[in-house]
């Protein structure tokens, strides 16, 4: 096993088009992953301009973390190591929400999971809080023949976090969420 500590982009000077930059700026909130850490989430956010954009939005800014670490790229990898590893790439304040799973999947299918390099991630709740994010964790486990987030217990997570991002809102004309994808 191993561990991906390094991310780059080639050439470096990648830059977004004009509608990505717009999309972002128009969005309710923004949901990073779940997804591979260090082959799409990291690197979609290194592309110039777009961690700028990120950070000057005042929604809601998601990262939705793994329920398993990826052999050979995040092995050992708790929740917190996980939004460090995305500090460490873009800088702290861009992700101010963490969503971590907090159930345990099934003996049967840590050991197929097991037996090829991967286990759950760690939710690190206290490391967490500490880091200066809000930490939403919950049961998201879809268990059948992989352990994968559950899509509708994943999108109740978010939508239940979004409706009090906006109730807290004084003064929101925001009705309804408006996917951007």
């Amino acid at each position: 096993g191993g561990v991906i500590d390094h991310v780059f982009l080639d050439p470096p000077t990648s830059r977004p088009t004009s509608e990505v930059l717009a999309s972002l700026r128009s969005a309710d909130a923004i949901v990073l992953g779940p997804g591979s850490l260090f082959t799409s989430v990291i690197p979609n956010l290194m592309v110039e301009g777009v961690e700028e954009a990120l950070r000057q939005l005042t929604i809601p800014r998601i990262y939705i973390c793994n329920v398993m670490t990826q052999p050979g790229e995040t092995d050992g990898f708790g929740a917190a190591d996980h939004l460090e590893a995305l500090e460490q790439h873009i800088g702290s304040g861009v992700v101010d929400t963490i969503v971590v799973n907090i159930a345990t999947p099934s003996e049967e299918l840590l050991r197929k999971y097991e037996a090829q390099g991967a286990t759950p991630v760690d939710p690190q709740l206290e490391r967490l809080e500490k880091m200066g994010v809000k930490v939403v964790g919950a049961d998201l486990l879809s268990e059948h023949d992989l352990v994968r987030h559950d899509s509708k217990r994943l999108a109740t997570a978010i939508v239940d976090l979004l409706a009090r991002h906006h109730a807290r809102l004084k003064d929101s004309k925001t009705r309804h969420l408006r996917v951007v994808g």
